[in-house]
């Protein structure tokens, strides 16, 4: 069974740093990432088997002012 190309990911995705898949990298030319997905650009993602391996980074440089707000608002 497969999947689509893309895999969700926590975001906002800073920068992807290796994909692996049964344990060979994926060159930067066969995938792409948005702020909340990695696509393959040259095939599937299977799905269940445990395949694939990600490195990214992802998150704020700083803590949005709306969930800053949100803390101070809950904790009041």
């Amino acid at each position: 069974m497969t999947t689509p190309p893309e895999v969700a990911a926590f975001d906002p995705i800073k920068t992807v740093e290796s994909v692996l898949v049964d344990g060979t990298a994926l060159s930067a030319d066969n995938f792409t990432f948005t702020r909340s997905a990695i696509t393959r650009l040259d095939g599937v993602f299977t799905q269940n088997d445990a395949n694939v391996v990600i490195s990214y980074s992802a998150g704020f440089d700083s803590v949005p002012y709306d969930i800053e707000q949100a803390c101070v608002e809950l904790s009041a």
